[in-house]
Parts: C-alpha cells; structure tokens; sequence
C-alpha cells in the first residue's frame, strides 16, 4: 500500500466545506508516540495517554482553530474506515461493534472503551512507525 496516498486521502467529515483535520492529527499522535518509545509494539491504545498527547499536537499544530475540538475518540473509531487501522475488540464485545460499524453508529466515548481493546496498524505500516 502506497500510505503517503492513503495519508493525503484520508475519508474525512467535511464542515462548512472545511476538511476535519482530526484523523490527520491523531496519525501525527502515533507517530509520536512511536518516536518518543511511547508505543512500541503494533498496539495502539485509546488511554490517556493517547489523549494528551492527541491533545498536545492539536494545540501545537491547531492553535488557532476555533471550528473543530479536538476529541480525539471520534478520529480513532472512524480511522478504522482507513485500509491501514484495525480496531481489536475487547473479548465479547465483537457483535456489538460489528452492530456499530453496521449501522454506521457513532459510539460514545464510554462505549469506545468498553468495547475496543486496541487498534493495530497494517503490518508494514507498524515496521514504518
């Protein structure tokens, strides 16, 4: 897979015509958090450590932006609409995402949580990182 294509056409939410710039930012996220050996091994947790640090590139990428907040569960459930991300449920809650992605439901961020163990990346985008 070509990910510098699948990067610069990521399937992002438009708003007042403006593309939303959080899958963008949580790709930045990764890639810091595997530079600073944040992450090590191809299991990317939504913890809160993801969190802040979503949050720190936001505001040092974004400081100005008043359209979009940056919440940071949104982007890691629909990342999973990228050929590239894999979401791992949590064990029994496999039919329940599935129901979620099914009906293209948006789920909470406590639902996230509950039912999502981790998100992984395609095998040779993890040996990139």
């Amino acid at each position: 897979m070509d990910y510098i294509e699948a990067f610069k056409n990521l399937k992002t939410n438009n708003k007042y015509s403006r593309k939303s710039p959080h899958k963008a930012i949580l790709l930045l996220t990764v890639i810091e958090l595997y530079e600073t050996n944040t992450v090590s091994e191809n299991i990317i947790k939504y913890d809160d450590e993801l969190k802040r640090t979503f949050q720190k590139v936001w505001e040092r990428t974004l400081k100005d932006e008043t359209l979009f907040h940056p919440e940071v569960y949104l982007p890691f459930w629909y990342m999973q609409n990228e050929d590239f991300w894999h979401i791992v449920p949590n064990r029994g809650c496999e039919d329940i995402l599935t129901l979620l992605r099914d009906n293209h439901v948006k789920p909470s961020e406590a639902k996230l949580r509950d039912c999502v163990r981790y998100a992984e990346l395609d095998e040779d985008l993890y040996f990139l990182m």
